[in-house]
């Protein structure tokens, strides 16, 4: 067994001036436009497959979405997330921890007092009228009280 000797030159352990503050990060190696790129595409996939009803998993993201960008994943995410929750009212939730399955969540407040059916404005059946409104109606009034829906 050989064993070498170490430099006496600048090592792991000696380090010249200036070089200590220096430690490579994601925003060394990736420009900001490219991180940007990526979280647009990561947004525009997350709303695709929130629509499609989808769980969205951590693979997905990064086969599809991240490729060689996979050590910038928790940047790109989190300023995904950031943008969902700005723009669209969605937070994005992890549900399993173990498959690192998602889905979006609406943030919004549910809007319950506005509902025409409660508000006495609007039609008083609803959408539900109109199925109903085949055998349904009384007269010329749906009553919402009367129904079987969830108003």
């Amino acid at each position: 067994m050989s064993q070498r000797k170490r430099s006496k030159g600048v090592g792991s352990s000696q380090m010249t001036d200036g070089d200590e503050d220096f430690i490579p990060t994601q925003q060394a190696r990736y420009s900001p436009d490219q991180v940007n790129q990526k979280v647009n595409e990561l947004v525009q996939f997350l709303l695709v497959k929130d629509q499609k009803k989808i769980p969205i998993k951590r693979a997905d993201m990064l086969k599809n979405v991240i490729r060689e960008y996979r050590d910038a994943y928790t940047e790109i995410v989190s300023q995904a997330g950031r943008i969902l929750q700005e723009t669209f009212g969605l937070r994005l939730v992890e549900i399993d921890p173990k498959v690192h399955s998602y889905i979006l969540v609406s943030s919004l407040p549910c809007a319950q007092s506005n509902h025409p059916c409660r508000s006495g404005l609007g039609i008083p059946g609803g959408l539900w009228g109109i199925p109903g409104g085949f055998g349904g109606f009384r007269g010329s009034h749906f009553p919402c009280a009367q129904s079987n829906h969830p108003c």
